[in-house]
């Protein structure tokens, strides 16, 4: 697992986009406790999707994730 170092405040609900050279492509990504985890998923794989979503927060809260760095 990759390190990675933010400077994010300790309140927030941080999401983003990165590339996962394995999966030859990009994912969106979430900060977990301290940890990017991979939230791409198949009801919403990019971030307009997310973003048009009823409730974003909970879908980005609630989606299932694979971590990829600490």
């Amino acid at each position: 697992m990759s390190k990675f170092n933010l400077d994010l405040p300790e309140d927030g609900l941080f999401v983003g986009r990165v590339w996962r050279p394995e999966r030859h492509g990009p994912a969106l990504v979430a900060v977990r406790d301290g940890v990017l985890v991979d939230i791409t998923s198949r009801s919403a794989p990019t971030m307009h999707d997310i973003l048009g979503l009823e409730d974003p927060v909970q879908h980005v809260l609630s989606q299932a994730s694979e971590p990829i760095a600490t």
